[in-house]
């Protein structure tokens, strides 16, 4: 009995560790629900600012790219995490640590950075209002270097020491850049400053793809 055990699990070493799968299970549905709930909204901005007048649309093109990733970040991510419940079932550990890594990377860069520093810019382009646009900068950074420095993000799995607040303030930076080249409307500059910000969101999701969380 015991020798036919040690065959089993030497056939398929991911079946092991799932003491209580339950717990696993209510991970995957935790997970599922809020990155479901989060495509909802992002998609329900979308439809707000489609709708609107083609010089707002063409003037928010950039923050509506953004949101478009972030809409996708999110969808996508609900799969991984819906198919790694089925891991689970199956009692795949490691598959299930992988997609579960997968899935928080897509939705944290993607879904999350996408939207977060989309939201300034939406409100200084649609708004009348220019105060609030401003006024909601500084709280958006804020809450944004929190969240990381308080260790809560998921890049800090991934990057540690010194090159992981070098990435935080290196992204805040351009993100007030590109709201200050919006605002005074230099829109060449703006550009420039938003296409390097969403190349090294895309750089830091492909880096955490390939590497394993640091423990």
């Amino acid at each position: 009995m015991g020798k036919q055990e040690t065959t089993k699990n030497q056939q398929d070493p991911n079946k092991s560790g799932f003491e209580h799968p339950d717990l696993y299970m209510g991970e995957t549905g935790a997970s599922v629900s809020l990155t479901s709930f989060m495509t909802a909204v992002v998609v329900f901005f979308i439809g707000l600012l489609i709708t609107g007048s083609p010089d707002l649309q063409v003037r928010l093109r950039i923050p509506l790219l953004f949101l478009f990733l972030s809409g996708l970040g999110f969808l996508y991510s609900t799969l991984i995490y819906a198919n790694a419940s089925g891991e689970v079932a199956r009692l795949r550990q490691n598959e299930f640590r992988k997609q579960m890594s997968s899935g928080n990377i897509t939705s944290e860069f993607l879904g999350v950075y996408c939207l977060v520093f989309a939201i300034p810019i939406i409100v200084l382009g649609y708004s009348p209002d220019k105060v609030l646009a401003i006024l909601l900068l500084p709280i958006n950074v804020v809450g944004f270097f929190l969240y990381h420095v308080l260790g809560y993000s998921i890049l800090e799995r991934y990057v540690k020491g010194a090159i992981f607040y070098l990435i935080i303030f290196v992204l805040i930076g351009f993100h007030i850049l590109s709201f200050y080249t919006f605002y005074i409307e230099k829109m060449l500059l703006y550009y420039t400053f938003s296409f390097i910000f969403l190349a090294m969101i895309i750089a830091l999701f492909i880096f955490s793809m390939r590497k394993r969380e640091e423990r």
